[in-house]
Formats: C-alpha cells, structure tokens, sequence
C-alpha cells in the first residue's frame, strides 16, 4: 500500500480516536449532571410535599411556585378526587400547570386539555384562572378554544362574527397550542403565577400536617 495512504489512514484513525474520547467524556458529564438535576428534583419534592404555614416566607418570590407545585402534585397522587382536596386558589394554579402539562411531549395540544378525563374538571373554570392571575390574552385564547370545541360538538356553522373567537375566528387546535405556547414566553405568565401565590400564601400551607409529616420533614431538612 502506498505510504501516502498509510499515513492518511492513521491521521484518520487518531482523529477517531479523539473524537470518541471527547464524546465519550461529553457523555459521561451529560450522565452526572443529570444525576444531579434528578437528585435535586427529589429533594425538592420531598422538602415541598407538605407546607408548613410560613413556610413559603423563606422561599425566594421567583420561584414560589416551585414548592407549590410540589404540594400539588403529591395531593395530585395522593387522591383519585384530587380536585375536591384543593381550594379555590389551588385550583386556579394547578388548573393552569395541568394545561401547561398538555402542551409538552410529542404531538402535544390543547385540544387534549379538554377532552382528558383527568382534567375534566378544569374545564368549566380554566379561562377564568388566566383572568384572575392577570392574564388576560390567555383568557381569551383559552375561551376561544372552549367555543371552537362547542361549535365542533354540536356542528354549528363557523361564524367570522363570532364575539367568542374575536381575532381567533380562523384558528384550528395546532393554531391555537402554538399560539399559547408564544404567549405563555411573551407576557410573563410565570411571575403572574408567582404573584397570585404570593397574594395568597395562606391557601396553600397544610393546616393538618400530621406528627409523621412533621417528623419526615426535619429529618429532611437534616
């Protein structure tokens, strides 16, 4: 074999080389670091369970959501009738975070926000939890959602006229989950989130911790 393609080859060979132990190393940190983002979550989740009152006086306002969230989703897990176990400021959040939730993954949508049983009831009052946290572009997006799906149901004629759809009159349900989605990055939806828990602090403390609750927690915080 000519010497000129030799050394092309070991020139090649090495480059492989250092390429697979660059992306192996990539790989191994990627590894770590998630082992480390996936350890934290469950700290997290296991310090936010149950909330204390006063609790959320010594958690950082940009991200008072967090433990909140944590709370919600183990009442979530923990009863069949989850929705009945919350309050009404419980519901305007976890209401909002369930719709978000629909719009993540694969072939993700609003439309199956409400046609999942396990948000059936949000539907009624989704809309009106945008309004009350300041949202008000959301609002309208989600009630034109509600009215396409009515229109949809009982195969009513598509008016352009429609004071409900206003400048949604066009929108299919693909429009609609890109729409939402730019407007949850535009309008700051997050730190209205936070400022509605921050308004109502109180709604969200567990006032029937049990002593075994209470005994979990400080070996967490341990």
């Amino acid at each position: 074999m000519n010497t000129t393609y030799l050394i092309v080859w070991a020139l090649f060979g090495i480059v492989c080389v250092f390429i697979l132990y660059f992306y192996s190393k990539r790989m191994i940190q990627l590894s770590k670091d998630k082992k480390i983002q996936q350890g934290i979550l469950l700290e997290k989740q296991a310090k936010y369970e149950y909330l204390k009152p006063g609790s959320l006086d010594e958690v950082d306002e940009d991200h008072i959501d967090e433990p909140v969230l944590f709370k919600l989703m183990r009442v979530e897990n923990e009863y069949d009738d989850y929705y009945e176990h919350m309050n009404h400021s419980e519901h305007v959040i976890h209401g909002i975070y369930s719709l978000n939730q629909s719009l993540t993954g694969k072939n993700a949508s609003i439309q199956s926000f409400f046609e999942s049983p396990g948000t059936e009831c949000y539907v009624n009052d989704i809309q009106d939890y945008f309004e009350e946290i300041g949202a008000h572009q959301l609002h309208d997006l989600v009630a034109a959602v509600k009215r396409l799906i009515e229109i949809i149901d009982n195969d009513e004629d598509d008016d352009e006229d429609d004071p409900i759809m206003g400048i949604y009159s066009r929108y299919n349900f693909t429009d609609f989950s890109q729409e939402y989605v730019s407007l949850l990055a535009t309008t700051n939806v997050h730190s209205k989130i936070c400022k509605y828990i921050l308004d109502h602090k109180e709604d969200f403390y567990d006032d029937d911790i049990t002593e075994s609750n209470e005994e979990m927690e400080d070996e967490d915080e341990c």
